[in-house]
Parts: structure tokens; C-alpha cells; sequence
């Protein structure tokens, strides 16, 4: 008999790529010029400084390009992500990973930096840079190496992640990969330069999840790293095996951002490192030899300088043709609000566009009970949401208990909900009640349905946990069936 399935939709940074916000590289109001950050260093590691634009040699698409403006970059107000990868990390190392971090966050941190320290579960939706470095420490304190360790530790891992190690493995990665691709969207756009650290040992995606488009791969935490200029920094601080195919995601996520990867090393230097990099390079200009086109153009950077060594992104994504944005800026266009919004710290939701019927998208809406800081110990045990338009419509209303291991949909009470909804803006209103009935807080939001069109959505992930092989095939036949 087949046991119950379990299948948790965790839908991270469904607004952080709001209409208002844009790409920190995004080129001029032209769209004819591209800036590339270049790293170039000696053959020892150490960098090169004083090369002009003459020094460089630059390929888009694979055809020869003029560099217009080479600059030296200078020290600059920076946003940076440190993301601890506690699934990825053995327990072994802990202690070294804390006391590196720490000492990063003293030594190379400076005030007018912003930083998040992230471990894989934390709240993406929540992700909040800061400058205080009490924060940090708190944050690096809590990292823990779990590498091999599959006993759950809260309700929400029991269900997103499960307990077969095989499966878990596959939820881990997708996991990690989630938080990659919000990070980079979230610290692209933030003013001034950007970078995300990982330290980790290595991961696969599981083959097997391959028709799971809405899962993040590899190449779409990639774009997004290159559409917003974030290189990837990775870290092991194991020393493994040149041929692990975990060390070569590594080594991929790398080379396709413009960061670096290395193993088995000193992880303060190699903290030390990174933020060096931040601060230094080169910023190349050039025209883009195909004008705002909306597409991925792949770059290939050298340098003339002798046992010298350049290094860049593998790409950028031109800006969308003029007509184009006009268009979306029409066809999208709508009062301001003037309603108030309210985040409460008794839950963390997520919300996000899971896929299109026709011209309205599937919004998905669940939630955990949060950590209010300072706060009664009172924990959250239900809501009750209202979905509404702006003109009124209601789209809908139900009460839903939180995501938690065993707490499956029913048929009186769900832990989601399911909901079409046309393009434009939502309003989501909760009013948030704890064990014995009693009212605790309200939480009110606004969430924007993209439009389906020509130009391709990137939607939120799904992350499928179950407790069998048996189980997967199950799960996963029935979202393929979804999506078809």
C-alpha cells in the first residue's frame, strides 16, 4: 500500500523581482554600451594593475570587439551574501567555517557594507541585508554542518526534505540552488557592487528531477548571476577529490559568474580573497555590437600581458528592445496603492506564480510559523487569507494551518492555497490565530501576477519531498501531468 505522499511547494522570492526594482549593471538609457568587471591576476595570484584597454582582448559571441574605456575599480560600499551550506558542509569542519566567518565579518566587513549570512532553510522571501555585525555573528553561530545528517530539525524540513538520504540529497541541492538564484536577484538590485560567498563542499542536481521545470537549474543560477554582475565566490574547506562531480558544480558556478572556487584551502585567506576582488579589477566599456536585444551574449576576455591571467563573467543579457518595454510599461500600468502594508513576525509566507492558464497565473500561498523576536512565545496555528483584486473581486478565502510534517490538504482545512489569478496586483490579508483561537496579528501584502506572454517567466521552485522511490515516480507524474 502506498503511504501518504507528501508534497511541499515552497515558493521563494516571488516579489524580488518587482517592477520597481532593476539590475545594479543595468547599461545606460541607451541601451548601446555594456560594462564587463574583470579580474586579471599573475600567475602566483596576485593582481595586475596599470593595463589599459589596449591590454585586453574581448569576444562577443565569439567576434572581436572594441573596447571603449578600461578603469581600475576602487573601493566601493558593497553587498555581500554568505551562504553557509550546512547540507553541504561536514560536521568537521564547523568550528573552522565559524571562526573564518567571524573573522571575516571583523576584518573584511566594512561599515558601509551590507551583508546577509544564509543557511539553506532560512526565510528567502526575508532575505535582509545589514550592517550590523551582530547580526552576522549571531547568524554564523547558528551554522552548523549537517553533510551526511538526515534527521529533520524542524516540521518544514520534514516535509520539503524528507529522510531517504537519496531524495534528501536531491531537495538539499534544489534547496541551495533556490538560494542562490534569490540571492543573486536580490543582491543585484542593491546599489554598489555585489558578490555571494559559498562555502560548501560540493553538490549534484539529481538527473532524475530534469523535466521539473519549475525547479532551478544550474543554468538559470547562472543567468541570474550574470544578468545582475553577482559572482559566485565558492569555498570548500574539505579537500576533495579534482574528479568529484560536487566540485565541479562548484568550479561551474564559478567560471560562469566571474568568482573563483577553491579546496581544501585556508577559508579566512580565502574569505580574504574575495572581498579583495570586490574592491579591485578592472571595469570594461564597450558597445554592444547586436543593440538591446533582450538575449544572452556569450563573452570571452584576455589579456595581452604577459603571465597574466583575466577572468570575467561568462556573459550578460542585453537590455529588452525600447518598443518592447514600452509596451509592458502600458499594458501593465496602474494607480499606486495607497493601502498599508503590515509583515508580522508570527509567520513567514511564501507566494509566487507556479504556472500559467492561459492568460491568468496559478498562485500557490502556504506558510510557517515565524520567530518573533521580543515577542510573546505565542505561536501561530492558523490563518485566515483573503485574496482580493484592487477593485474588490475576491479571488480567495479560506482559513490554512502551516506547513508541517504530516499536515497534509483536506477537505476542511489546507496548509495552501491554490488560486488563479489575472496579471496585475493581488492583495493578501491574513489574520493570524494561535492554539487556543486567539488573535495575534494581521499580516496584509500585495504580490504582482506577471503577464504571459512572448518573453519567458521565471517562476518559483517546487521542492517535491517524499518518503520512497515509489512515492517520487508518484509525485512526480502527477506535477508533470500539472505542467503538461
Amino acid at each position: 500500500m502506498i503511504s501518504r505522499i507528501a508534497v511541499a511547494v515552497l515558493l521563494a522570492l516571488a516579489t524580488a523581482a518587482g517592477r520597481a526594482q532593476q539590475p545594479r549593471s543595468s547599461p545606460p538609457s541607451d541601451g548601446g554600451t555594456q560594462t564587463l568587471t574583470v579580474i586579471v591576476e599573475s600567475i602566483d595570484g596576485r593582481a595586475v594593475t596599470g593595463l589599459r584597454a589596449s591590454d585586453f582582448v574581448l569576444t562577443i559571441d565569439g567576434a572581436r570587439q572594441p573596447i571603449d574605456v578600461a578603469t581600475a575599480r576602487k573601493s566601493a560600499p558593497r553587498a555581500i551574501a554568505l551562504l553557509l551550506d550546512e547540507f553541504h558542509v561536514g560536521s568537521d569542519e564547523t568550528a573552522a567555517v565559524r571562526e573564518a566567518a567571524h573573522r571575516f565579518i571583523e576584518q573584511q566587513i566594512r561599515a558601509d557594507d551590507r551583508v546577509v549570512v544564509l543557511k539553506p532553510l532560512d526565510s528567502l522571501p526575508a532575505i535582509h541585508l545589514t550592517s550590523d555585525r551582530e547580526r552576522m555573528h549571531e547568524a554564523v553561530n547558528a551554522f552548523e554542518g549537517r553533510k551526511g545528517i538526515y534527521e529533520p530539525r524542524s516540521a518544514l524540513e520534514e516535509q520539503t526534505i524528507g529522510r531517504s538520504p537519496v531524495l534528501a540529497e536531491a531537495s538539499r541541492a534544489q534547496v541551495v540552488l533556490s538560494g542562490l538564484r534569490a540571492l543573486a536577484s536580490r543582491l543585484g538590485t542593491q546599489p554598489g557592487r555585489a558578490g555571494i560567498v559559498l562555502i560548501s563542499e560540493g553538490f549534484t542536481r539529481d538527473a532524475r528531477l530534469a523535466n521539473a521545470h519549475a525547479l532551478p537549474s544550474m543554468s538559470i543560477v547562472e543567468r541570474f548571476a550574470n544578468r545582475y554582475d553577482v559572482p559566485v565566490f565558492a569555498i570548500d574547506p574539505s579537500r576533495g577529490a579534482d574528479d568529484d562531480p560536487g566540485e565541479a558544480t562548484l568550479d561551474q558556478l564559478a567560471a560562469q559568474t566571474g568568482g573563483f572556487s577553491v579546496r581544501g584551502t585556508d577559508i579566512a585567506a580565502a574569505l580574504q580573497r574575495a572581498s579583495l576582488e570586490l574592491d579591485g579589477g578592472y571595469a570594461l566599456t564597450f558597445k554592444m555590437p547586436h543593440g538591446p536585444d533582450g538575449r544572452f551574449h556569450e563573452v570571452s576576455i584576455k589579456t595581452t600581458r604577459k603571465n597574466a591571467i583575466a577572468r570575467a563573467r561568462a556573459g550578460y543579457i542585453a537590455p529588452q528592445p525600447p518598443g518592447l518595454l514600452a509596451t509592458l510599461a502600458r499594458d501593465t500600468a496602474e494607480p499606486l496603492t495607497t493601502r498599508l502594508q503590515h509583515r508580522s513576525p508570527f509567520v513567514d509566507v511564501w507566494s509566487g506564480v507556479t504556472r500559467f492558464n492561459n492568460a491568468d497565473g496559478q498562485i500557490v500561498v502556504t506558510w510557517e510559523p515565524g520567530r518573533p523576536f521580543g515577542l510573546s512565545a505565542a505561536s501561530a496555528a492558523r490563518v485566515s487569507l483573503v485574496v482580493t483584486q484592487p477593485n474588490g473581486t475576491v479571488l480567495f478565502k479560506g482559513d490554512l494551518t502551516p506547513v508541517r510534517a504530516g499536515a497534509l490538504a483536506g477537505p476542511e482545512v489546507s496548509n495552501r492555497a491554490s488560486f488563479n489569478a489575472p496579471p496585475g496586483r493581488i492583495y493578501l490579508d491574513m489574520t493570524i490565530f494561535g492554539a487556543r483561537g486567539e488573535k495575534l496579528d494581521v499580516d496584509a501584502r500585495d504580490l504582482e501576477v506577471p503577464a504571459a506572454g512572448p518573453v519567458p517567466q521565471l517562476l518559483p521552485p517546487v521542492i517535491v519531498a517524499t518518503r520512497s522511490a515509489l512515492e517520487f515516480r508518484e509525485v512526480m507524474a502527477i506535477m508533470r501531468k500539472g505542467w503538461s
